[in-house]
């Protein structure tokens, strides 16, 4: 039987590809990437399972995030807005989560305008509660919706939400809970925007807040407020 020669990839051909024309911010994804994958496969209470789902997400939220940035830096757009960007985020959710067919993503936020670090940053966040409440409040095969809301409050500062549609009923594992690895990288990703984030009581509908400080404004009130429309 004749065998097909296996076709060999010189090193040297791909050095200028990965050192010259390499984008900062994808080199920087990457690596991040690759940390938090470190960090999860030493976590010996996680599921195989879902540890390659949640990989796989978090890849593909990278990718597509890099991908809606470079379209808006071609449009000449220095800065994100949050509905647009968030909206493209639900669109993707079927391609990351295909087993969740039956699970809806809604969507209703503000034209809210933000750096792209920012936005960056809350897509991760997004990714990271959406894998959550899939997990906290629907069965394998339950059918609902996940409700993310953005706005701002009382004080200005950026309101971001995270929930079923009141129909969840598996609340009540908790931050500390087994699995709770993204509520680790939630609250790493929140403490680098300077914000707060609140996860829902045991036995509350799964809805996880998270308010960050909007980019030149000075925050003032530290009390929870009500998201507002603008």
């Amino acid at each position: 039987m004749n065998k097909t020669p296996s076709r060999k990839i010189s090193i040297a051909a791909l050095r200028p590809v990965v050192v010259g024309q390499a984008d900062p911010r994808l080199t920087n994804s990457l690596q991040q990437i690759a940390s938090l994958l470190q960090l999860q496969a030493a976590d010996a209470s996680a599921r195989p399972d879902e540890v390659l789902t949640d990989a796989a997400a978090r890849i593909a939220t990278v990718a597509h995030w890099h991908a809606f940035r470079a379209q808006a830096r071609n449009a000449g757009r220095r800065t994100v807005a949050l509905d647009d960007y968030l909206q493209a985020f639900a669109g993707h959710f079927v391609e990351v989560f295909p087993a969740q067919s039956k699970i809806t993503l809604l969507v209703n936020a503000d034209p809210i305008q933000v750096p792209a670090r920012v936005a960056g940053l809350l897509g991760q966040i997004v990714n990271e509660l959406v894998i959550k409440t899939v997990r906290q409040a629907f069965g394998p095969k339950s059918p609902g919706a996940i409700e993310v809301e953005c706005g701002t409050d009382a004080t200005g500062a950026i309101a971001l939400q995270v929930g079923d549609d009141t129909r969840g009923h598996r609340n009540g594992y908790g931050l500390r809970a087994p699995g709770s690895f993204g509520m680790q990288i939630v609250k790493a990703l929140v403490a680098q925007l300077g914000g707060r984030f609140t996860a829902p009581k045991r036995g509350a509908r799964v809805c996880y807040r998270v308010t960050v400080p909007r980019p030149g404004r000075a925050p003032s009130a530290r009390r929870t407020q009500p998201i507002h429309r603008t």
